[in-house]
């Protein structure tokens, strides 16, 4: 009993944010995931956001406390549903949400990323834990991205002929978002057009779609060209790759 006293470490001491600790204690200090519910005892192990799902009830992924207080299982509730509300202000839009439904993520390590909630009380009215009335949904963070990236993201003129081959299309359910988001992006893009007096056929010329996938490859955060990559860095770029194309065509015509 010493031994066991002297490891299970109480949650108010650990200085954790997030509510679902007040509720909570440690077998070990240093295992986040590992949790002991106050009230039942259950030990959870996929860290503090699954044992409040255990506490409120009604998630596939935990099992229900039994134990757990009504105002407690109410606070709770409450308490994830602020959260849920504030990252979806936060993050909204920065990423298809069809890749991760409800990816809820804490502030604590020991918490369970993009957990998906389960749809409960269908017969009741069709509303589940994530809020009152229906479905919510949370977006990603944008992923940040590293050298890895370079191999893997695919040549933009190529998404694009796909695309127009009908093989990448696919619906998500942020079209609406992005149907507005698009409907910006090409204000700005014509508004652009019109300042720099670009005829408007520029846009049917074929760099223009592959310019664009690019750019939303790149993603959110994008500093756009420099004068001097303009007329000095890429004008260098452009004409050796315009050399290096006409390579074939100048032996030909060497031996004409």
């Amino acid at each position: 009993m010493e031994n066991e006293s002297e490891t299970q470490v109480d949650s108010s001491a650990s200085g954790r944010r997030d509510l679902g600790w007040k509720y909570a204690r440690l077998i070990n200090g240093k295992d986040l995931n590992t949790i002991i519910c106050i009230f039942c005892d259950k030990v959870t192990k996929r860290g503090i956001y699954r044992h409040k799902q255990h506490l409120v009830g009604g998630y596939r992924n935990a099992k229900k406390c039994r134990k757990c207080p009504e105002h407690v299982k109410e606070e709770m509730e409450g308490y994830m549903s602020s959260k849920k509300n504030q990252k979806d202000q936060m993050h909204m839009g920065s990423e298809d949400v069809n890749e991760d439904l409800f990816g809820l993520e804490d502030e604590d390590f020991g918490e369970e990323i993009n957990s998906r909630m389960n749809v409960t009380n269908i017969s009741s009215g069709g509303s589940n834990r994530g809020g009152r009335g229906g479905r919510m949904f949370s977006s990603k963070k944008p992923r940040q991205k590293g050298p890895m990236d370079h191999f893997f993201t695919p040549d933009a003129k190529m998404v694009v002929q796909n695309r127009k081959r009908g093989k990448m299309n696919q619906t998500t359910i942020n079209d609406a978002y992005k149907k507005e988001a698009r409907e910006r992006a090409c204000m700005l893009i014509t508004r652009w057009m019109y300042e720099a007096a670009i005829p408007f056929n520029a846009v049917t010329y074929p760099s223009f779609q592959p310019m664009i996938e690019a750019i939303g490859q790149h993603g959110v955060g994008m500093k756009g060209s420099t004068l001097h990559e303009v007329r000095v860095t890429n004008l260098k770029k452009e004409l050796a790759l315009t050399k290096d194309l006409m390579k074939d065509h100048m032996v030909e015509w060497g031996k004409n």
